[in-house]
């Protein structure tokens, strides 16, 4: 996908070229509201609609552009609507109805951005079929393991996890005993 250019070595998408040459993004998400995904394999969903969300982030993004945060905007995750695979939707319907419940993933959230600093950057290249379990995986071990992501303090013995842990915390408590387990596993 086009718009992926617009995002740099840093994961850092480069906003202000990005909203001078939009047309491409929005030849994405014409795209993206037309498609059809029944009788679409489990993988082909799953990139879909991770593509789907972080490509909604930037367009919301751009669509209130500039702006400093996307927790200025009260109504980012609730209230703005898209098509999306024939459906309207708010970001918050994709990540929680679709991304959360359907694909019961807690991984997913290593791969979905939130348009913020301190959330998961967003890569600079699109999720695919064939491997994106793979991908959340090895996004999820790359994350987990960066130390400005997850700290740990061997000398106090303390861990300190990002947000996302306890916005999501059913997700990792419920398919693990907890957190740090979780956290554990990579």
């Amino acid at each position: 996908l086009f718009f992926y250019f617009y995002v740099d070595e840093n994961n850092q998408v480069d906003y202000p070229s990005l909203q001078k040459n939009a047309d491409y993004l929005n030849i994405a998400i014409d795209y993206a509201a037309k498609v059809d995904l029944n009788n679409e394999p489990k993988n082909v969903s799953k990139a879909f609609w991770i593509n789907a969300y972080n490509l909604l982030i930037i367009k919301n993004i751009l669509n209130n552009y500039p702006i400093k945060s996307v927790q200025d905007v009260p109504t980012f995750f609730t209230e703005n609507e898209f098509i999306c695979a024939n459906q309207q939707l708010t970001l918050d319907d994709i990540e929680n109805v679709i991304l959360r419940d359907v694909f019961q993933d807690p991984d997913i959230h290593f791969v979905l951005s939130k348009g913020i600093v301190s959330g998961v950057p967003i890569l600079n290249q699109a999720y695919l079929p064939e491997n994106i379990d793979a991908k959340i995986k090895e996004r999820a071990t790359t994350l987990i393991n960066n130390p400005d992501f997850v700290k740990i303090n061997r000398k106090q013995k303390t861990i300190s996890l990002p947000k996302l842990f306890e916005q999501n915390a059913r997700d990792f408590v419920t398919f693990y005993t907890n957190e740090i387990d979780f956290v554990n596993q990579y």
